[in-house]
């Protein structure tokens, strides 16, 4: 990656991004994300869940690479392996990286790890311990090639020995977790618009994730092999692209399939923008790339494999957009657009692994033979220089970032906190100041005009603000409008039972 001029300049934009992301980052975990997001009641999931679930598909290309170099023994894949290895390891990086700027409660991440915090009934622990146990599959993956790099024979040995075994955990932990993240929308068919909204989510989870990660593979090989000017061998990438049009019928056959057994084929010219996305997301991820993937001129040659694995992954990155935030319906009034900071910090992450590929692989043995022209225009003198000069730079810009950015979050930080008052704060979402106002106390919902043989009913018991329910808003769950002291105007819209999905005005 520093071999050339232009690749030095582009590991330094990429440490530049880098380091002003993990400064904004800091920044996150300081303040809070009240005061660096626009996450609300009515959003509280946003751009770096999107960004999450579009990643992990994706970093599957890890475990369906291999699938089919250990577990089906196809040995004109073995060369590719590691680049591709290597992606869906920093890919999870990334992955764990955005979902720790995404809790609340950043500094008790490592809950998930202590047996007597678990929720053995959550798909959201089944997808975190999945993650979790796949990252250290990935690191033993990866480390055979560190181990051949420094000469370690004997541990070399040891982990090439087990191999398979590593392989064959790896791909059941990645399947459950890819196949959990749909089964966690199926606990919404009220909030999720029916074209998305299917039983089959599990299945479309994870078929998507096989041909997606496929689709990676591709794209890794061909993107890192022009970089690092290696040979491309088409005929193993045109075995994957057709591997992957099968999967892209089955997958077009699921979604036909369950729009006809549910009737909804209406839905695809009757609900406005939602029908424009659902029938982009289809022809760009799914009927394009399966026609370039189906032909055989286009599978043979390097640009048709590239176009066809980008119209993937932009596919995958619409549907997972669709589903996690712009298919979901929103309480009353409540709106959102991410914050630049929530930007920053994704492209960041995204900006790390590039960084890392391109260094690690300039380290380490990733990429197989040698290059094709000798095109090395910086001396090893200057590439040493940068190699040290911009890691000891990245945070000195991170550090200038947070103390330019701190005064100004911490400002906003204490302009939505709660003003001092006589009673104590339970919710920490000024959504709910209204929907407290009355629900605390039996005369407030007498003067609104509740029935007195309700009162028992509509009345809410204070919770402490360190329990799950005490910073949780009355709108999150319930729905409503929480800014207005208007009786019908707050109820718009208003869940009784969340469980039930139950709709009243």
């Amino acid at each position: 990656m520093l071999t050339t001029k232009k690749g030095a300049v582009s590991y330094t934009v990429l440490a530049v991004i880098v380091a002003v992301g993990l400064g904004v980052g800091i920044v996150r975990f300081i303040n809070g994300m009240g005061a660096t997001t626009n996450l609300s009641d009515g959003y509280p999931w946003g751009l770096w869940i999107v960004y999450d679930v579009f990643i992990i598909p994706l970093s599957a290309a890890a475990f369906m690479i291999s699938l089919v170099t250990h577990i089906y023994h196809r040995e004109e894949y073995h060369a590719m392996a590691r680049p591709v290895v290597l992606a869906g390891f920093l890919g999870y990086v990334g992955v764990v990286a955005v979902l720790l700027a995404d809790l609340g409660r950043w500094h008790q991440f490592y809950s998930v790890l202590l047996p007597w915090r678990w929720n053995l009934h959550s798909f959201m622990f089944e997808v975190s311990m999945c993650i979790t146990l796949y990252s250290v599959i990935l690191v033993l993956e990866v480390a055979p090639v560190i181990f051949e790099r420094l000469k370690w024979e004997v541990p070399l040995r040891l982990i090439n020995t087990v191999t398979v075994v590593v392989a064959g955990i790896g791909i059941v932990l990645s399947s459950l977790h890819q196949s959990s993240l749909g089964s966690l929308f199926l606990l919404v068919p009220y909030k999720l618009h029916a074209l998305w909204w299917t039983p089959l989510l599990p299945i479309m989870f994870f078929t998507s994730s096989a041909f997606g990660g496929l689709s990676m593979s591709i794209f890794v090989v061909v993107v890192s092999y022009r970089v690092f000017n290696r040979q491309i061998k088409v005929r193993p990438l045109s075995g994957l692209a057709r591997i992957v049009s099968i999967m892209l019928g089955m997958y077009l056959a699921f979604k036909i399939t369950d729009l006809a057994l549910a009737g909804e084929f209406g839905l695809l010219v009757s609900e406005g923008r939602l029908s424009v996305l659902y029938v982009v997301e289809l022809v760009i991820g799914v009927i394009l790339p399966l026609v370039l993937f189906t032909m055989p001129r286009s599978r043979k040659s390097t640009a048709g494999l590239f176009a066809g694995a980008v119209c993937v992954m932009v596919g995958i990155a619409l549907n997972r957009m669709d589903v996690a935030l712009l298919g979901l319906s929103a309480p009353v009034g409540a709106s959102y657009f991410p914050n630049w900071m929530e930007f920053v910090v994704a492209a960041a992450v995204i900006a790390f692994a590039m960084m890392g590929f391109g260094v690690i692989s300039s380290i380490l043995p990733i990429l197989p033979g040698t290059s094709q022209r000798d095109d090395q225009t910086l001396t090893p003198e200057w590439r040493r220089r940068m190699l040290i000069t911009i890691p000891v730079a990245m945070p000195v810009i991170a550090i200038i970032i947070v103390l330019m950015l701190n005064p100004v979050a911490r400002a906003a930080r204490l302009e939505f906190s709660p003003t001092s008052t006589s009673e104590p704060a339970t919710y920490a979402v000024s959504q709910s100041e209204s929907c407290r106002n009355c629900h605390y106390s039996e005369s407030a919902l007498v003067r609104s005009g509740a029935d007195d043989a309700e009162i028992e009913r509509l009345i809410i018991e204070r919770v402490p603000a360190d329990e799950p329910h005490g910073n949780v808003g009355c709108v999150t769950c319930h729905w409503g409008v929480g800014g207005t002291d208007d009786v019908d105007a707050a109820h718009a819209g208003m869940i009784p039972d969340p469980t039930r999905g139950a709709f009243e005005a």
